[in-house]
């Protein structure tokens, strides 16, 4: 008995499907390899740190505020930090009053200190605030590794120095 041997049109058919199967390989090849490369990108700031909350106490003229801040440091990271302290205007704008900056590693295991203040919080520069109403904005841009920069702003409450 005589097999027969694959007419060409046979031939010519397979060779269509495994160039389709290979087309439709190399497609998802590439889509995944652009998600990979394009996916940091949409990865929040969270996924590094989060500060829920920045409250300053109101104080005397002479004295330190005092501070309460919710923060969570999720994963480390190297990270620069921006405070600026907002002083209340006469027409109810805020205006920049004093600012610091500082660039600085961030662990998880990292706290705050316990009597936390606004001398601390904008190290090394000491902001001698005169009686009025402020506000205090923090930035941090957040700089993990293998993902582009992240960014985390925080506005306080209202404080009064009296």
């Amino acid at each position: 008995m005589m097999t027969a041997l694959p007419s060409a049109d046979d031939m010519s058919q397979a060779a269509r499907s495994q160039k389709g199967t290979v087309v439709v390989a190399g497609v998802i090849v590439f889509a995944w390899a652009m998600w990979l490369s394009v996916w940091p990108v949409f990865v929040p700031a969270s996924h590094w740190f989060e500060v829920k909350d920045i409250q300053v106490m109101d104080a005397r003229v002479g004295q330190t505020p005092a501070m309460k801040v919710k923060r969570t440091i999720h994963r480390p990271f190297r990270g620069h930090w921006i405070t600026t302290v907002m002083r209340k205007q006469s027409d109810e704008t805020y205006t920049t009053f004093c600012t610091s900056s500082g660039t600085q590693d961030y662990v998880t295991d990292a706290m705050l200190p316990v009597d936390l203040d606004l001398d601390w919080w904008t190290w090394p520069r000491q902001c001698q605030l005169p009686a009025g109403e402020y506000k205090l904005r923090t930035f941090w841009s957040v700089l993990p590794v293998d993902y582009p920069e992240k960014s985390v702003r925080v506005l306080s409450n209202p404080f009064t120095i009296f």
